[in-house]
């Protein structure tokens, strides 16, 4: 029995710790989160026919799962990628994953509906804790800035029905009574994926399954029904075998959202031939040049897939040189639009790729009609923000939204900047931002003017040259004042720990006397009641109306009455 090679799951074989004919320990070393994979096999060759797709003789393994990519974020991203089991997403996809991640930078999502074989009551297997490290490490090369989706659907044999699929997606076994409610719950929850990540375009599998594979099938038309769906529309699952099944978005989570473009792989309508596999776009050993086609890339993303036996990429480019694939016959290249709210790819003229004629296809990529973000950008929703006329004492809050509409994430910290800014104030907690393509961050401002003020000179720095500046401007109106005879004072100031407020009334009234800080918040209401005519005092002990101690510094002490109001400023020295 021997000890094979420890592979780091790269496509570099010079970097792994080779094999040994005895038991041999190894110091792995910090792996960096990365995905390592240790085999057994009773045979050197085991390796081999695991490398070019032969049987796997193994005796037992032990697996760390990749953990280098952050979670998605729920919002907007650009491709959404749906396949049914951890390989396909390469095999039949071939370029796209690296394509639009790493050559165009667009924020992509990948969806994987089963992810090996689950238990009966839906709890994961050993194999599919095993396909899921695989899929997590296949997405760092393929160059992903996220973690897979796992749908967490049930498998099924290839070479079953299609109302296998379905019955088994409804309750992860093959009992036969449940093929329509299998159907509801996929669409259902694909929809509700692409409501929570917001697509603009989505990829998936060919209705015929590629070579027949039943899940292929049936999540390719659940997607295409998903898509409907989502947008909020009633949608048919009428897929040629069992009985046509309606789906209605009711109860379906999230906002409604409609994807611009659906392409399903060989579909025979609208067909686009996807021309950027081959080209040399790719800076895979990160030197600065780029060395790599999205096909090579989307072969060393394969290897990750060990337990099935390293595939490759199936092509219509050489595939003798490609391994000899045996899934050739399904070109990763060949696509069709099945659905388009910006209408149908243009046609040009037609075309030959090694020997075969191509007429009546499109020839290019996703991005037709669509607009493609640009590397750095930020949207605000407002020119300015205008609290109009606002009476001294007391306090205006308006709102702005940025969004990213940029493909790289932002971040920053806002700032108030001017020469009178005093009485303007963020409201904690909206100060900064970190956003990811398609977020938004809500700000909101308090203008809480003081005597003397005159809400001019200030604007919003909000920490990124993107977003720019927001001006803020405001008028100042005076409060009148008490009527003749009334009067306010306050004493010690500064005070600690209890300072008295000393007010006269001309005639009885209503009286509130309050507390504010400078931002305008009321922090204490020390009276709000009929008072008699004359001389009147109150303490306030630096406590809020929650009975909870307040910070040191400047509070506004206000008298309102019927007729008019008076301020006296005070200050907490603890």
């Amino acid at each position: 029995m021997s000890l094979l090679p420890v592979l780091d799951g790269d496509a570099d074989a010079t970097n792994d710790l080779g094999g040994v004919n005895t038991a041999q320990a190894y110091a792995l070393g910090d792996l960096g989160g990365r995905y390592v994979q240790l085999s057994i096999t009773d045979n050197y060759y085991g390796l081999q026919g695991m490398t070019n797709g032969g049987d796997r003789v193994g005796l037992g393994e032990v697996r760390f799962a990749c953990a280098t990519l952050p979670v998605v974020v729920p919002g907007k991203t650009w491709l959404m990628v749906v396949h049914a089991h951890p390989d396909d997403e390469g095999i039949f996809f071939g370029g796209v994953l690296p394509y639009y991640a790493r050559v165009l930078g667009l924020p992509t999502v990948l969806v994987n509906m089963t992810t090996g074989w689950l238990n009966g009551d839906g709890t994961r297997t050993a194999d599919s804790y095993t396909r899921e490290a695989e899929l997590r490490e296949a997405a760092v090369r393929y160059g992903l800035d996220g973690r897979p989706l796992f749908a967490l659907f049930q498998q099924t044999d290839w070479n079953l029905s299609i109302d296998n699929s379905w019955d088994r997606w409804a309750d992860y076994v093959t009992d036969g009574d449940d093929v329509a409610e299998g159907q509801r719950k996929s669409c259902r929850r694909l929809a509700e994926l692409i409501r929570t990540y917001r697509p603009e375009v989505i990829a998936t599998h060919d209705l015929r399954g590629e070579y027949g594979h039943p899940d292929h099938k049936a999540l390719a038309y659940a997607t295409a029904a998903a898509w409907d769906l989502a947008a909020g529309r009633e949608a048919i699952i009428d897929d040629g075998v069992t009985p046509p099944v309606t789906v209605t978005p009711d109860g379906v989570a999230g906002a409604p959202w409609e994807a611009k473009k659906l392409y399903l792989h060989s579909y025979e309508q609208n067909r686009l031939f996807h021309d950027h596999w081959e080209a040399v776009s790719i800076d895979a050993d990160a030197d600065g040049a780029a060395d790599s086609t999205p096909r090579q890339v989307a072969n060393g993303a394969l290897d990750a897939h060990v337990s099935q036996g390293r595939p490759h990429v199936a092509t219509v480019y050489d595939p003798l040189a490609n391994g000899g694939n045996s899934w050739d016959a399904h070109p990763s290249e060949w696509w069709g639009l099945y659905a388009s709210t910006v209408g149908p790819d243009s046609a040009v003229d037609d075309f030959s790729v090694e020997g075969r004629l191509y007429a009546g296809w499109a020839r290019g990529d996703f991005t037709e009609h669509l607009t493609v973000p640009p590397q750095v950008g930020c949207a605000v929703d407002v020119d300015a923000l205008d609290f109009g006329a606002v009476e001294i004492g007391a306090a205006a809050t308006l709102e702005f939204v940025l969004t990213n509409t940029g493909r790289d994430a932002i971040s920053g910290t806002l700032e108030l900047v001017g020469s009178d800014c005093d009485c303007y104030a963020i409201v904690p907690g909206t100060g900064s931002y970190d956003l990811a393509y398609g977020a938004s961050h809500v700000v909101a401002v308090v203008f809480a003017p003081q005597p003397g003020s005159t809400g001019g000179d200030c604007v919003i720095d909000t920490g990124s040259p993107t977003c720019g500046v927001v001006p803020l401007s405001a008028s100042v109106t005076d409060i009148p004042d008490l009527e003749e005879g009334s009067r306010l004072s306050a004493c010690p100031n500064p005070f600690n720990p209890q300072v008295e407020v000393a007010f006269a009334l001309s005639r009885e009234q209503r009286a509130q006397i309050a507390v504010y800080d400078l931002s305008g918040r009321r922090r204490a209401v020390l009276a709000d009641r009929v008072f008699a005519a004359g001389d009147h005092a109150l303490g306030w002990n630096g406590r809020d109306e929650q009975g909870g101690p307040v910070s040191s510094g400047v509070y506004l002490i206000l008298l309102r009455t019927g007729t008019g109001e008076q301020i006296e400023k005070v200050m907490l020295v603890r």
